[in-house]
């Protein structure tokens, strides 16, 4: 019996989820991989909860291949990449996939060393064994559950481009320029220490981490706990003091 394709101009009612996958030849052991894990657990998983999964190997509407799979990042309800073996073309796609600030749950093989851009956000790491297949399964409905339930998803592209919008907000004073530096200077700790502390629970690292400890001055800490306690309080000082003078005042 042949497979049954995917095509973008099906008409259907179900909710449309894009697997973004390394795929390798017919036959190769990533191909292999990755039909195990989209068999095995995306599939029934997302079938469950009302989904329609469509792998990109299973597109079988004429025309370019790639505007079909751009067309999914860009409209699916869900995408769910699979970072293992950091493909060129996932993290291309997982990139399209962000700039529309649309659900996105990402996945890798536990072992799996992410780079420096995206190793701070909130990735399910699986073992590739039979063991593997039911904790994947868990952890994919809890991820799924909370990613559908948030109303603006994150993700470093939409950071960028509202820090780029803070940055063109005229800072009437002295003050208020500290407050904008003190906050920064938290959002690199903390994205920082939500780095290490995934890393710490997955058995993972990353040279792109370990550098950027070093830049923030953070050998003693490993998750950065004193150097953020420090910086809050000096960000609770200023606030005090700014609520002890008048705005005039602190102008001068």
């Amino acid at each position: 019996m042949a497979k049954k394709g995917t095509s973008t101009a099906e008409t259907s009612t179900l909710k449309q989820c894009f697997i973004v996958t390394p795929l390798g030849m017919d036959g190769s052991e990533i191909r292999r991989k990755a039909d195990g894990v989209i068999q095995a657990v995306l599939k029934p998983v997302l079938e469950k909860l009302g989904y329609k999964v469509i792998a990109p190997h299973e597109i079988d509407k004429p025309g370019s291949i790639t505007i079909q799979v751009i067309e999914h990042l860009l409209h699916d309800e869900l995408v769910i990449a699979n970072l293992t073996g950091l493909n060129p073309n996932v993290m291309y796609e997982l990139a399209v996939r962000h700039a529309t600030r649309l659900p996105v749950i990402c996945i890798a093989e536990r072992g799996t060393e992410l780079p420096f851009d995206i190793a701070s956000e909130r990735t399910i790491f699986y073992s590739d064994d039979m063991a593997g297949v039911e904790g994947l399964k868990a952890s994919l409905g809890r991820t799924l559950k909370e990613s559908l339930e948030e109303n603006d998803p994150d993700n470093p592209i939409y950071r960028a481009q509202e820090n780029f919008e803070l940055k063109n907000v005229p800072i009437e004073n002295d003050a208020q320029k500290v407050i904008i530096d003190q906050l920064n200077a938290i959002e690199r700790r903390l994205t920082n220490i939500e780095s290490l502390e995934r890393n710490r629970s997955t058995g993972t690292s990353s040279p792109y981490l370990s550098n950027t400890r070093i830049s923030l001055d953070l050998p003693r800490d490993s998750f950065g706990a004193k150097s953020l306690y420090d910086t809050l309080s000096r960000f609770k000082d200023i606030e005090k003091r700014l609520k002890t003078y008048p705005s005039d005042e602190a102008e001068s």
